[in-house]
């Protein structure tokens, strides 16, 4: 039994430009893909960053959930008929992500539950001052499901290097009454970064008796900027990267927008061995093979 990608789906600013309108658009669209209710999830993570109002609780995880139940749910089963699930957010910087997947997988391959959802995605946030944010507002959604055939996410691995933990930082602070927000990187940042995802790299390869050869497709985090190229160039990646064309960095959500890109003209199921990269501050490197 596996746990394996059954849809994904992205939304953008669209009238608004808040995070619980983005991240439900895409959970939406992402459970219509796959032909699913709210009701057929056992466990809802989400695990965006930034909000308009650094929201964290309630989790948004919840309220994500409440507003596709009422979507879903209620004009087809009666509002006494709605179960709740398990639903919470999720933070670890730009690798939360894998985190997240990781989390599920687990329920998934003890039993527990045959559906999971994950969301993320990040919005400016509303404050008198921001300094060096920088990330574009979307979000994107992935859903997991059971299935007895395919392997899926096979491995994982997370790997942080504190040397680096100052590399980049977020903070908030009051002046004159009015509340800031800033973000404060290192020119080293993004050299550290494709540093540590090489040896973290290495050393699961080691692991696992792999070699780039056997790797058909690669997904890494879209920030910090121009990681994916300094990356690819590193590791001599050519044509297994996979890249997008937009001008902005995607911070929670950028692996999404990637996976979203392969996943609808087949160029993922074709891959046999699949490996995604996120970086974060710490630094922090998660990885995971997936195998088809």
């Amino acid at each position: 039994m596996g746990t394996v990608i059954k849809a994904v789906a992205i939304a953008k600013p669209f009238l608004t430009t808040r995070i619980l309108a983005l991240t439900f658009r895409a959970a939406k669209r992402c459970l219509r893909s796959a032909k699913l209710c709210i009701e057929d999830v056992g466990i809802l993570i989400n695990s965006g960053v930034y909000t308009e109002n650094h929201l964290r609780e309630p989790a948004l995880a919840v309220l994500i959930e409440n507003r596709l139940q009422n979507i879903f749910c209620i004009q087809f089963f009666g509002k006494d008929k709605i179960k709740n699930i398990f639903s919470f957010d999720l933070y670890n910087g730009g690798g939360g992500l894998i985190n997240a997947i990781q989390v599920i997988d687990g329920f998934i391959q003890s039993g527990e539950i045959e559906n999971g959802l994950i969301v993320a995605g990040d919005v400016k946030p509303l404050t008198s001052k921001n300094k060096n944010y920088n990330y574009a507002s979307c979000a994107g959604a992935i859903i997991l499901s059971k299935d007895a055939k395919s392997k899926g996410f096979t491995k994982f691995r997370t790997e942080t290097f504190t040397k680096y933990l100052d590399n980049y930082q977020s903070s908030t602070s009051w002046e004159a009454g009015k509340f800031n927000f800033g973000i404060h990187s290192k020119t080293d940042f993004l050299k550290n970064c494709v540093s540590c995802a090489k040896k973290s790299i290495r050393n699961f390869f080691d692991e696992e008796n792999l070699t780039w050869g056997e790797i058909d497709l690669v997904l890494t985090s879209n920030s910090p900027k121009e990681f994916g190229n300094k990356f690819s160039q590193a590791c001599g990646l050519k044509n297994k990267l996979v890249q997008l064309n937009i001008n902005r960095e995607i911070f929670s959500a950028g692996i999404i927008f990637s996976l979203e890109k392969v996943f609808q003209n087949q160029q993922f199921q074709n891959a046999r061995n699949i490996l995604f990269v996120m970086v974060g501050a710490g630094i922090t490197v998660s990885l995971s093979l997936y195998q088809n």
